[in-house]
């Protein structure tokens, strides 16, 4: 299921999730970085699939990123916190929320693994997945709008959304913006 929040009809939309699919990106990942934490929940039943996608202007500039990521339940007992990086990718100039803005570029940045990690294992939600694999395998980058900080906010919304139990709705992905501080 998609759902994009539109807050002016005359603007390009400011953010779009992906729940139980994944968008279509292009993605060959160079690299796996991983971290390792101790859950005291049940697994979730089921793997979940989730992803965001964001264009926030901010005055004269804006803030843009792609992040999109999967969690596969198991008996063991931590959390393995995955993140699939890519030196290079494709230009993306047909569907980008950026695409007038900014050169896209699929995978997601080396330079952002770490805050990504981190995010994740500081993100109380991630205690309610359980053991098993969070792995965040697709990402999109902007030349200009992209940051470290953007791509800690992703990450949080993506376990967010992964641990949706309700239909995602327009103004549930504007509360989980917000509270993930995007």
């Amino acid at each position: 299921m998609e759902v994009v929040l539109q807050l002016d009809p005359l603007l390009p939309p400011r953010a779009r999730a992906w729940v139980g699919e994944l968008p279509n990106l292009p993605t060959e990942p160079s690299q796996v970085v991983q971290k390792v934490i101790e859950v005291r929940h049940p697994p979730r039943r089921s793997r979940s699939i989730a992803a965001i996608e964001v264009l926030i202007p901010c005055g004269g500039r804006f803030i843009y990123g792609l992040l999109g990521g999967e969690f596969t339940p198991n008996d063991s007992q931590p959390l393995v916190v995955q993140v699939a990086c890519s030196e290079t990718g494709q230009t993306i100039t047909d569907w980008s929320l950026a695409r007038r803005l900014d050169a896209v570029i699929s995978g997601i940045p080396p330079w952002a693994a770490e805050e990504i990690l981190n995010a994740a294992l500081e993100n109380a939600e991630s205690q309610a997945l359980g053991p098993g694999c969070l792995r965040y395998s697709l990402g999109a980058h902007g030349v200009l709008g992209s940051s470290r900080s953007v791509f800690r906010g992703l990450a949080g919304v993506v376990v967010s959304l992964i641990c949706l139990d309700n239909p995602l709705s327009e103004a549930e992905l504007s509360s989980i913006l917000k509270r993930h501080s995007l």
